[in-house]
């Protein structure tokens, strides 16, 4: 009998593993995103200063009470000065300008000397201002100028003339005084309110005032 060759036996291919089934998990809804509020902050505690307030001055002028006085009257004592008097004043000009260039050599001073000569010229030229007084229990208005009483130390009446004026005599050193000039018929009246609130003293004329007078400035 013939004999078949046997057929050739292939390798089996090997068989790739099954891979392992992983269930599918549903995904979970995000939540939406809600606003981050502020947080406010502690207060910060603020230091009490124990010391006591200072006290505020008082501001505008005081209220008076009781009685007031108004009127008119001249700002000062009008001398009345002839064509002699300028020719005077421009003579000592002339002498003391002629000292200034000639013996001193400083033409400014010179220069300076002049200018004030003008000035006094036209300045007594210049009649009197009236001026409008009013006095209360708390001060003195010139014109729209207010003066407070408390700010003088005392008062004295002098006596120009047939013109009475009232001096006031400041409580500071170097302050200047003020004047107030009144009609004879009011002074009884000005000199009881101003001493119901300062001392009345008698005033001598200062050596400026004697001056004037000499030059019936």
């Amino acid at each position: 009998m013939d004999q078949q060759p046997e057929q050739s036996q292939q390798p089996a291919q090997p068989q790739p593993p099954e891979l392992p089934v992983v269930p599918v998990i549903p995904s979970i809804p995000e939540a939406p995103a809600q606003p981050v509020q502020a947080q406010p902050l502690p207060p910060t505690p603020v230091e009490v200063s124990e010391e006591p307030p200072l006290e505020s001055e008082p501001t505008g002028r005081p209220q008076p009470t009781g009685e007031t006085l108004e009127w008119q009257a001249s700002e000062y004592v009008e001398h009345e000065k002839s064509a002699k008097w300028f020719i005077v004043l421009a003579l000592v000009t002339l002498v003391l300008v002629a000292l200034a260039i000639f013996l001193m050599k400083n033409y400014t001073f010179a220069l300076l000397l002049v200018v004030m000569a003008v000035a006094i010229a036209l300045w007594a030229k210049r009649p009197a201002t009236e001026m409008r007084y009013r006095l209360d229990t708390a001060g003195v208005w010139v014109n729209d100028k207010f003066f407070a009483l408390h700010d003088f130390r005392h008062f004295g009446v002098l006596q120009d003339g047939g013109i009475y004026a009232v001096t006031l005599v400041p409580n500071k050193r170097f302050a200047p005084g003020v004047t107030v000039y009144f009609p004879h018929d009011l002074g009884e009246q000005i000199v009881d309110m101003l001493g119901a609130s300062l001392p009345m003293e008698e005033i001598q004329p200062d050596w400026i005032d004697k001056l004037t007078r000499r030059l019936n400035f």
